[in-house]
Parts: C-alpha cells; sequence; structure tokens
C-alpha cells in the first residue's frame, strides 16, 4: 500500500472518531467504554478506507486492546459485552488457534456505521483522486535528458520521444519527478 493511502485512511478514520464523538458517545460514555469504541470505530474505518471497500468490521485481540487503552482483559471483554448490549456493535468470536480464543470479529452497529458513512464515502473519493494523479510525470525534465541523449548519440533524428519511453526514463531518474 502506498504510504499517502495509509495516512489518509488514518486521517479519514481520526475523522470518524471525532464524529462519532461530537455527535453522540460523550454524552453517556464512561471514559473507559468511549476508548474501546473509538478504538473499534477507528480500525473499523481504517480498513474500510484502506481497502476500499464499505466493511464495518474489525478483528482486533484483546491483547491489542490491552495495549492501546491500558486495560485488563476482562475489562475488555466486559465493555465489549456492554456495547453489545447497547447496540453500538455485534461481536462474533472466530475459531479458536490452538484451543484459545484469539480475536473476536467487531462490527459497527447501523446506527453508527450510519454516522461514520459520509466520512468513509469523502475519504475514498480523496484516496482515488491522489491514487489517479500518482502516475503523472513532469514532462519537461525528461525531454531535457532525451534532447541531450539525441545529441550524443544520434545527432539527426528528431522525432518526438515515445511515451512508454518517457514513462520508463522516468522510472529510471526518480530524482526528475
Amino acid at each position: 500500500m502506498n504510504t499517502n493511502t495509509r495516512s489518509l485512511a488514518a486521517a479519514g478514520a481520526r475523522k470518524a472518531v471525532d464524529v462519532v464523538r461530537i455527535s453522540y458517545a460523550t454524552q453517556w460514555m464512561p471514559p473507559s467504554i468511549w476508548v474501546v469504541f473509538s478504538k473499534i470505530i477507528w480500525l473499523s474505518v481504517f480498513h474500510a478506507l484502506l481497502y476500499q471497500k464499505f466493511t464495518r468490521s474489525c478483528t482486533p485481540s484483546r491483547l491489542f486492546f490491552t495495549g492501546a487503552t491500558g486495560l485488563n482483559k476482562s475489562t475488555i471483554s466486559t465493555i465489549t459485552t456492554r456495547l453489545v448490549r447497547i447496540g453500538h456493535i455485534s461481536k462474533i468470536q472466530r475459531r479458536p488457534v490452538l484451543g484459545q480464543w484469539q480475536t473476536c470479529l467487531y462490527k459497527l452497529g447501523d446506527f453508527i456505521f450510519d454516522k461514520v458513512k459520509a466520512v468513509i464515502i469523502g475519504f475514498i473519493k480523496i484516496i482515488n483522486r491522489v491514487a489517479s494523479t500518482r502516475h503523472i510525470v513532469p514532462i519537461k525534465p525528461i525531454i531535457k535528458i532525451l534532447e541531450e541523449n539525441k545529441r550524443s548519440k544520434t545527432p539527426g533524428i528528431h522525432a518526438p520521444p515515445n511515451l512508454d519511453y518517457l514513462v520508463d526514463m522516468a522510472r529510471r531518474h526518480p530524482e526528475l519527478v
């Protein structure tokens, strides 16, 4: 993945968390619940933007949550169960690895996903716009190199440069791009 895409996806995920925080969540949620819920929102939106799919799910482990939030595993389980009861997320246990349940699949609820859907759509448009302009190469430095090559190797030929050749020159000389 491109670093621009990753940074835009991270910015979109932060924006989605802010949208939910401003519009709804902080009115009644204790800070510990909000921390876990915001991580679920951030991961879900980040993956939706990174892979440009309208997924509303993520699969973090409890070990990830303990490292990211500083809460213990039993508190994480209690908080996620409470968020399921409220209807903000759904939680599906995944198959065990070596007899231990490692991760759950967390999906954002319909109400929360409706809040962040506009953010996802807006940032997917931005990511696609950035991705579509990535291949544009400035032509002037490449034409300068071509003219120097023509003077040194074949002084009598004045044909216009081939587009494939220009792209190949841009790849060989990234400092000019």
